[in-house]
């Protein structure tokens, strides 16, 4: 698996714009998150399950992760995300799609 660090669009009131990228189920992709982070993905021919990796705890107990079911050519603005518990020790939100014809674009708000 590779991960492939994802770079957010600043959002402005003059307009902007974002990089797109193309999710493959056998990688991850790596947002650094300050907690302004929307993420808007688009799905592809066939309904796709989008997976935000959580990295926290909460009182010791692992936080599970967040999945989004995407059907097929359907778009969803997700977020924000909180620092706790998404982030991963890098300070990164992580992201996992089980299809390969998502799309992905990162907004800093």
């Amino acid at each position: 698996m590779a991960v492939v660090n994802v770079t957010p669009a600043n959002s402005s009131i003059d307009g902007f714009t974002p990089t797109s990228y193309t999710l493959l189920a056998a990688d991850q992709y790596d947002i650094a998150n300050d907690g302004r982070i929307l993420v808007l993905v688009t799905g592809g021919a066939a309904s796709s399950v989008i997976t935000f990796v959580t990295g926290g705890t909460v009182g010791g107990l692992a936080v599970s992760d967040k999945t989004l079911t995407l059907p097929a050519g359907e778009r969803r603005l997700v977020g924000p995300f909180p620092v706790s518990p998404y982030n991963n020790a890098q300070g990164k939100l992580r992201i996992t799609s089980d299809t390969s014809d998502c799309t992905l674009i990162a907004i800093k708000v």
